[in-house]
């Protein structure tokens, strides 16, 4: 959607929908990410290999792109940061889970799910059981 770059999410919801499933889990990496000045996109950059250049002198002007959502007039369901260059990122953690579709509440399972009166066992927490 915008490019050649190292994508990352606020949203674990939204990374969710790209891990792929080994052995019945997937897994997360956490990670930090400096994003110096963010060019702000509203709209689709496929062809980026790197941040937007300045208008005006063709000089680098950001160090990496966010990727707006509709509430921030975009087009996406969540953010998206993107950073091209992997020195901007730093692995922290690796998340282990499982994610059992119609069982979460996440947005995923909700578009997924008949509609219900009944809320998940687990108040949308993803563990299962009671609360």
């Amino acid at each position: 959607f915008f490019g050649r770059g190292t994508y990352f999410a606020d949203s674990a919801a939204k990374s969710d929908t790209y891990a792929e499933e080994v052995d019945g889990q997937r897994c997360l990496i956490v990670a930090q990410v400096c994003l110096g000045k963010a060019f702000s996109a509203t709209k689709a950059q496929p062809s980026l290999e790197r941040p937007p250049a300045d208008d005006f002198n063709g000089e680098d002007a950001f160090d990496a792109l966010v990727g707006e959502d509709a509430a921030h007039g975009g087009l996406l369901d969540h953010r998206e940061y993107v950073v091209y260059d992997g020195a901007q990122a730093l692995p922290v953690y690796l998340v282990w889970y499982r994610h059992v579709v119609g069982a979460c509440g996440c947005p995923r399972c909700r578009m997924a799910a008949p509609a219900s009166d009944e809320a998940p066992c687990d108040g949308g927490r993803g563990g299962g059981g009671s609360p």
